[in-house]
Order: C-alpha cells, then structure tokens, then sequence
C-alpha cells in the first residue's frame, strides 16, 4: 500500500513504539556486557563474539527477509521477526552457558533482520504521501529512544534487579508491541508473481546509485557499533568509571539522533542535496570516533555527542534515498534491507577487529582504525547523482498523487530516475 492523503496514526504509534521496544532488545547488552562477562568468565573477544553473533544474523537474514516480504506482504514478515526477537530475549535469560547466549543473540538477530526493513517500508506507507524522510526520521528516533533506554536504564536495571531479569524485561516489552501491531496494522494487499522476482531482484543489486549508499552503510554502520557496543564496556573497565555513569553517557549516542533526525528528514523531503547531507554525516562520524583516541571522560563524551548527531543525520538521508531508488512498492522492504544489510556488515567485523586491535595495540588505535575505515568507505558517495523518486507514489502533471501498489513498470522507472 502506498502513502495516502491521511497518516494513519494509531497504526504508526504501534510501529514506532514496536521499533522502540525491539531497539532495546538490540541495545541493553551493551549494558550488560560486565556482569555478563563476570559471571561467564569472559574477557574483551568474547563480548566481541557476542555482538558480533547477534549482527551475522541480522545480516544473514534481513535480505532473504526481504525477498520473503516480497511474497508474503511486510505485515506478516513484522509480525514473525517480533515474535522471534522476543522469544529469543526471553530464552536468554536463562541461557546456562555464554555459548548458549551467544546462540540466542543470534536468534534476536534473525528477529531484528526479518523485521527491521519492513518497520521502515510500513512506517513510510501509513504516512501522508511525500513523508520518506519523516519515516526515516521517525524510524531512527524511535531507534534512539529505545538504544538510550537499552543503555542507560538496562545499566541501572542490571544493578537493582540483574542482568538476566533485565533481559526478561526487555523481552516482554517487546513482545507485547508485536501483539498490539498484529491487531493495529491491516493486512498486506495483493502481491507480484514470483516469475518477477528475480528482474526486480536484479533492479536493485545492480543499480549502481543504491549500491554506492550500500558501500557507505558498510562504514558507517563499522564505525557506529564500535561506539555502541563498547562505550560503556570501555568507560568501566578502562577509564573506571561507575556504571551508571558510563550507561549515562554511553547513551548520549542514542539522544543526539532525536535532534538530527527530525531535522534532517524534513530537509530531504524539502529536497536538500543528500549527496551533500550523507557526506556531511560521516566526516562528524569519524571525527566523533576519532577524538575518543585521546583516552579521557571527555573526549568520550564529544565522541557520542558527535556519534550520535551523526548516525541521526545519515541513516535517515540514507534509508530515505535507498526507498526512494527502490524499483517498485513491492521491493521496498528488499532495498532497505539490502543497504542495511552492509551496515550489519560493518556492525558484525568491527567488534572483532576493535577488540583484536585493542588487546594487541590498546584503545586510542582501535578507535583511530575505526574512524578511518568510516571515511574510505564513504568515498564511492561522490558518484551519488540526481535524487530517487519512489514509483509507489507517482505524481501527474496537476499536482494529484496516484498511487501504485503493483505492476510498476520498469523502463518508465528508470527513464524516471535518469
């Protein structure tokens, strides 16, 4: 279904606040990550494995999601990646061994990669026509709102009650907002035949401009996580800080974007150069990982200020011009999570070389390697030509919206994009 005249409210509520819970699911083990390691006896690599399990499954999953979603509508394909996510945070509350965590994680990984592209695609949909980049905006606040509560309340949840019954918690949440978008969001329309499958598959991995934003998402997505998962972890045990302080600034990260996003959503959809934006989002991205380099509580705190000012303002503009170069309304959910899928990429490589290059070499090397990857694989984005125009929703000569669901025709898209 394509954006309509009318924003469809309760049913955009149900998918934000889903994002929110689910954002936790992915976020609180940042957290907990010391009393984890304390009670299994681990050592910096093997949080690195931990985060890493959960990203390779968001990874592996997220683009055969996609084309699922292409068969069997967004809606359901939500619904299954709730209910896995939420079984699977339950599950590792009791988990007995930390190879069984890792197991689970990757589990609430599968969950995250069926669901996440379909968030995006829905949330887009239920909005006004001309909406992309308040989805995206809403998308990544909703992200940072529950990110910041993952961190800093699952830091202070795990003093009080402890790690596995904070993980209960985050389970339950997130469970009960699967339950309330199974009963808000109305069924998936009509669907393509698979004999177009694979032409519109093609449409997408070969389109060399979704491909340059793909590349970019692979190190901003690198450079992101390493902040995420090992901020708080790295202001505990190295700098000493307690862990309601460490959780208090670790989820600065996820604050920022609550005012980048909003702000930067509305300057795409108003037309602003995203080429411009995308680049400006990774040079603050890699000057925020690059400070953290000179070892202080201070030079911490600028790093996620600046991180998190940043991820609000790229992966808004990026979601938003990936939908918008996406073949047909059916492919939505696929392009989104093809270009995520390389920011799992990065999310999934760079806790094992940040945790092999910090016990080999120490913290301001890994986080200078960290920044620098960010900047070489944001290059290709000088090549980011003209803007996307998402052929869900297409406009004729007087201004009105038509809206097509199905059967778009591809030579007119591209003769569009041209």
């Amino acid at each position: 279904m394509a954006s309509g005249s009318r924003t469809n409210v309760p049913v955009v509520v149900a998918l934000v606040g889903m994002n929110v819970f689910m954002s936790i699911v992915q976020t609180n083990i940042a957290s907990l990550n010391l009393p984890i390691s304390l009670e299994f006896h681990q050592n910096l690599y093997g949080l690195g494995l931990l985060t890493s399990g959960f990203f390779v499954a968001y990874g592996l999953f997220e683009l055969p999601g996609g084309l699922f979603a292409f068969r069997v509508g967004a809606k359901k394909l939500l619904v299954v990646g709730g209910l896995i996510s939420s079984a699977a945070a339950l599950a590792s509350a009791a988990s007995p061994t930390f190879d069984v965590l890792i197991a689970l994680r990757f589990l609430s990984g599968m969950g995250l990669g069926f669901a996440f592209p379909p968030i995006v695609v829905l949330l887009i949909r239920n909005l006004k026509a001309g909406s992309t980049g308040l989805g995206a905006a809403l998308v990544s606040t909703s992200f940072s709102i529950g990110g910041g509560i993952g961190v800093f309340g699952w830091a202070i949840l795990s003093l009080v009650l402890g790690w596995r019954e904070s993980v209960v918690i985050g389970g339950v949440l997130c469970l009960l907002s699967t339950l309330v978008v199974i009963w808000l969001l109305p069924a998936d329309g009509p669907l393509t035949e698979p004999t177009r499958m694979m032409s519109a598959l093609k449409s997408v991995v070969l389109n060399r401009q979704i491909l340059v934003i793909a590349v970019a998402f692979l190190g901003a997505g690198s450079a992101t996580a390493i902040v995420t998962n090992f901020m708080v972890y790295y202001l505990e045990q190295h700098l000493g800080l307690a862990a309601e302080s460490a959780g208090l600034i670790g989820g600065l990260a996820y604050v920022l974007p609550l005012l980048s996003s909003p702000f930067f959503g509305r300057l795409y959809d108003q037309g602003l150069n995203e080429k411009r934006i995308l680049l400006s989002g990774v040079a603050l991205l890699a000057a925020g990982i690059g400070a953290t380099a000179l070892d202080s509580v201070p030079s911490a705190v600028v790093s996620v200020l600046a991180v998190g000012l940043a991820t609000g303002i790229f992966f808004t503009v990026g979601f938003s011009a990936a939908r918008d170069r996406s073949p047909s309304g059916e492919m939505e959910s696929f392009t989104v999570g093809f270009v995520d899928s390389f920011s799992l990429v990065g999310s999934f490589a760079s806790p094992l070389y940040f945790s092999v290059i910090v016990l080999d070499y120490g913290y301001p090397s890994a986080w200078l390697v960290g920044s620098v990857i960010a900047v070489v694989l944001a290059i290709p984005l000088v090549f980011l030509r003209g803007r996307g125009k998402n052929p869900s929703v297409l406009t004729n000569g007087s201004g009105a919206t038509n809206h097509v669901v199905t059967e778009i025709d591809h030579e007119q898209y591209r003769a569009l994009e041209r």
